[in-house]
């Protein structure tokens, strides 16, 4: 069983108003049933419990770089996912991470210490993140590999849904995706408007990566109480 704390308890409740949003919509392009599922930030595997509660899907392939995270996870209860301890980035190489105590915002990028924003979750952080002491961050080694890297590996030749969560990496994940994307369906992220995290893109970089591999826009959606929105693109070749 996944223990978690306060917080994340707090997090995952606001959270599901903007899934089942999301998932509204995907209702209308999938019906109930989708073949691949791609889960780029998987944490304790949110995103697959709720997307299995609404559709059968086949096969599903769930990144992450928190090795604590994926190893809190009954393994015996996702027999359609294969779980990979990957960061997924432009390109492929190691490099260390400091893991913050409160797991889901763990990043590949730096967090910006003289932001507001930043200084009040964490705040919120040692507060709710109940029954966890608080502790140093840890420094670790994580490998990091391109989604085309991945699917040239595994013979990937189509993808129905890429859901991205990377706290800030989105960017360059679907930069290294380029040769691969248009093997997607539908791609979900999750963008960062605060000045919490320190990036080198901004929402208009994404967008226009996306327009030019034949995505469009068809749905946002605002998580509660964050300045963070989730996006929905969909390939034309679907609509």
């Amino acid at each position: 069983m996944i223990k978690r704390t306060i917080l994340e308890l707090a997090t995952l409740f606001l959270d599901n108003f903007t899934q089942k949003k999301n998932i509204k919509f995907i209702k209308t392009i999938f019906k109930n049933e989708i073949e691949t599922l791609f889960d780029i930030g998987c944490h304790k595997g949110e995103t697959i419990d709720i997307f299995q509660k609404h559709f059968k899907i086949n096969k599903i392939f769930a990144f992450d770089i928190n090795k604590d995270a994926l190893d809190s996870i009954d393994k015996s209860k996702y027999l359609n996912t294969s779980f990979f301890n990957f960061g997924v980035a432009e390109k492929s190489y190691i490099t260390k991470v400091k893991f913050n105590q409160f797991s889901p915002i763990n990043s590949l990028k730096k967090f910006d210490d003289k932001s507001s924003y930043t200084n009040l979750k964490n705040i919120i952080i040692k507060v709710l993140n109940f029954p966890n002491k608080v502790r140093e961050e840890k420094l670790c080694e994580v490998e990091l590999i391109s989604m085309d890297e991945f699917c040239q590996k595994n013979s990937i030749s189509e993808i129905d849904i890429v859901k991205i969560d990377i706290e800030g990496g989105e960017y360059s994940a679907l930069k290294g995706f380029q040769n691969n994307i248009r093997k997607a369906k539908i791609i979900i992220f999750e963008h960062h408007y605060d000045k919490s995290l320190i990036k080198d893109y901004n929402f208009t970089d994404i967008n226009k990566l996306l327009l030019e591999n034949n995505f469009v826009e068809v749905c946002k959606n605002k998580l509660s109480f964050r300045n963070i929105y989730d996006y929905i693109y969909i390939n034309k070749n679907f609509l």
